[in-house]
């Protein structure tokens, strides 16, 4: 079923992308940009090829979502310090995009388009602005999939709608 997102929505996605970003004291590296690639992969990997953990956002509610992560222990989302890490290093290829898009090579960026399929929304959310700064028509598939496909936020459906539209021009 295709969704469809309202103008204010898009408005908002648009604003987020044109915002300057805290930026850290040091840029990341290349080394740290693949080590943060490579652990977004594995984890996203895994939880393609594993039942999706339930959406906060339904009825099952959080017990139901804690049952979950107690039985599936190695889901990316099922230890707050392993969620906080992949956040940290979603942010972190979106700092290094906007910063420095050079660093951006075409393995850096075929892993780029499967993390974003990943099961954590924000991470989702960052490595599409990050697209929006280092892709190019070559992107424009993944992001297309990933509106699609997009099984709970309607934020990061938003921001993949504008980074789409922008790949596209």
């Amino acid at each position: 079923m295709k969704r469809t997102i309202d103008a204010e929505s898009l408005a908002e996605a648009e604003r987020i992308l044109n915002s300057p970003l805290p930026l850290p004291a040091e840029l990341p590296s290349s080394i740290e940009l693949t080590a943060s690639l490579s652990m977004l992969e594995k984890d996203t990997a895994y939880s393609i090829q594993n039942r999706p953990v339930p959406p906060l956002w339904t009825k099952v509610g959080n017990d139901a979502v804690q049952a979950y992560y107690r039985a599936n222990a190695d889901h990316p989302m099922a230890d707050d310090d392993r969620a906080r890490a992949r956040r940290r290093a979603a942010f972190q290829i979106l700092v290094l995009a906007r910063q420095s898009p050079t660093t951006f090579t075409v393995p850096n960026m075929t892993s780029l388009h499967a993390c974003l399929f990943d099961c954590d929304a924000s991470v989702r959310h960052d490595l599409l602005r990050a697209i929006a700064f280092v892709g190019s028509r070559t992107s424009a598939p993944a992001v297309k999939e990933l509106i699609e496909h997009e099984p709970e936020s309607e934020t990061v459906l938003a921001m993949a709608t504008v980074v789409h539209k922008r790949l596209k021009s």
